[in-house]
């Protein structure tokens, strides 16, 4: 379980050494971009918050057991490039 909330992170860079998380909390943090493609080495995560931050949209890789998405309070317009996400509830 990793919590990097009210921080101002901007980046994920290093996040790819986090192989066996299963909750990432990223809200409240400065990310502008849609970059979460780095997360695509996090095969086992279950929960992922990215709310209260500045996405104007999302695009990250497939996450086959990601169960919680929350990317509330954000700027997203457009679910374009939406990964797979089968699990998802």
């Amino acid at each position: 379980f990793v919590y990097l909330r009210d921080n101002l992170l901007s980046t994920l860079e290093g996040v790819e050494i986090l192989t066996r998380v299963k909750v990432l909390d990223l809200s409240f943090n400065d990310f502008k971009g849609p970059e979460f493609e780095p997360l695509e080495n996090c095969k086992v995560l279950q929960f992922l918050s990215v709310a209260q931050n500045k996405l104007k949209s999302l695009s990250m890789a497939s996450q086959p057991r990601l169960q919680v998405l929350a990317a509330s309070k954000n700027r997203i317009s457009t679910l374009k490039g939406f990964p797979y996400l089968p699990v998802l509830e």
